[in-house]
């Protein structure tokens, strides 16, 4: 254990080591307080024996202790717990700053945007408890919320019950459960075993590393020997201080290099908008389901294809453009289950409210008709009677419909 208090400065830091059979566990707890107040935790193993792969770390309880009896601190803007944020309209210029890395944040966040439906795919309540001390979690309102965010960070944000995570570099990964990821749970344990990783590999406040808390100590060491006027420590003190000055300025620069590639990186792969080798931009428009762009971006340019000149340029560049974009029949799929609620559409029963609510229809009794609202959306808004008559009109419907939506 080392204690040191240097004026306004104070380090405190434990180290300790376990053994497990032929694993060794070394967890290290660095406190400093300068103004503010920082807490580091490192756990670390490593074998005795030869083993192809070693068990992961678990988090240390020490962490949980810490907010139960301390309570977290305030990181930039957003306080250190295990509880998830829920966001209010109040906080989207708080949010912007999050997302766009202007809020001097040192943890990420991890932002859970709500689904057109306005629920939550993936539950943020145990997500920040196993990322209490790790990350921020910001929990999306609304879709209203959605699209003014959207304004302010240039469409940067997730959406549709996706989940973000945005670094306070810039950098933004997305999840969201799909074939890879098919529940909540799959989504959690990846997404929790990204950002562990990728805090392992970042380099700690140097405050709050124990080797930071070693030099301090031989600081006060050399302190205590200047005072007592000794000309060969001065020299050595200063020599000491020259290079760790140099060092340190090197570290910087190469970091800061690693963090230009990084974001030229991102510039080549398209900030996450490419496809297969094309980018996409939709400008102001959202994707309402995984998809959505490409897919009618893709049937465009195959009818675009179809009215060029056999055997002309343009068809040539117009289908090289095409191979390259995935295949989906998400799009049918919609149609084909829009066909089944309403084909035969007489009256609104249970199993068509439902089929179009999946779809994401808001419904609502309009008097004598009702109305549905597609993805909250008011621009695509469409008229039902109460009670159809014959099979012909609830076709009229299924056709006026997915001309305008799918």
């Amino acid at each position: 254990m080392l204690m040191i208090r240097s004026g306004e400065q104070e380090t405190a830091a434990v180290r300790y080591i376990a053994r497990d059979g032929s694993l060794e566990w070394t967890t290290t707890v660095v406190f400093s307080r300068n103004g503010d107040s920082w807490v580091g935790l490192r756990t670390a193993r490593e074998s005795y024996s030869a083993q192809l792969k070693l068990p992961a770390a678990l988090k240390p309880h020490v962490v949980k202790t810490i907010l139960n009896n301390l309570k977290g601190g305030l990181d930039g803007e957003s306080y250190v717990s295990d509880k998830p944020v829920l966001l209010g309209l109040n906080d989207v210029n708080m949010t912007t700053r999050l997302m766009n890395g202007d809020a001097d944040n040192y943890l990420p966040i991890v932002y859970m945007s709500c689904s057109f439906t306005g629920d939550h795919p993936v539950d943020p309540a145990p997500l920040a408890r196993v990322l209490a001390g790790m990350a921020h979690i910001l929990v999306e309102p609304d879709r209203e919320f959605s699209r003014m965010l959207q304004i302010n960070v240039g469409s940067r944000n997730v959406y549709g019950g996706r989940v973000g995570v945005y670094w306070p570099n810039g950098e933004r990964s997305v999840y969201f459960i799909n074939d890879q990821m098919p529940s909540d749970g799959a989504v959690r344990k990846t997404l929790c075993g990204d950002i562990r990783t990728a805090l392992l590999n970042r380099r700690s406040l140097s405050r709050i590393t124990w080797s930071q808390a070693e030099a301090q100590i031989a600081r006060k060491a050399f302190n205590t020997l200047r005072a007592a006027g000794s000309d060969n420590i001065e020299e050595y003190v200063a020599a000491f201080d020259s290079e760790i000055a140099i060092r340190e300025s090197q570290l910087g620069e190469a970091e800061a290099e690693i963090q230009r590639l990084k974001s030229q990186l991102r510039t080549v792969d398209g900030g996450g908008g490419s496809q297969k080798g094309v980018r996409l931009d939709t400008g102001g428009e959202q994707s309402y389901f995984d998809g959505e762009v490409t897919e009618t971006l893709r049937d465009a340019l195959i009818r675009a294809s179809e009215n060029e000149q056999d055997g002309g340029r343009r068809q040539h560049l117009i289908q090289s453009i095409v191979s390259l974009m995935p295949v989906s029949d998400s799009m049918k799929h919609r149609r084909d289950v829009l066909k089944n609620a309403l084909g035969q559409y007489k009256s609104m029963t249970r199993d068509a409210r439902k089929a179009l609510e999946d779809l994401g229809f808001a419904i609502t009794d309009d008097g004598k008709h009702i109305k549905l609202v597609y993805m909250q959306d008011g621009r695509y808004t469409f008229i039902l009677p109460k009670t159809g008559g014959d099979g012909r009109g609830g076709m009229n419907s299924v056709s006026d419909i997915a001309k305008r939506v799918y």
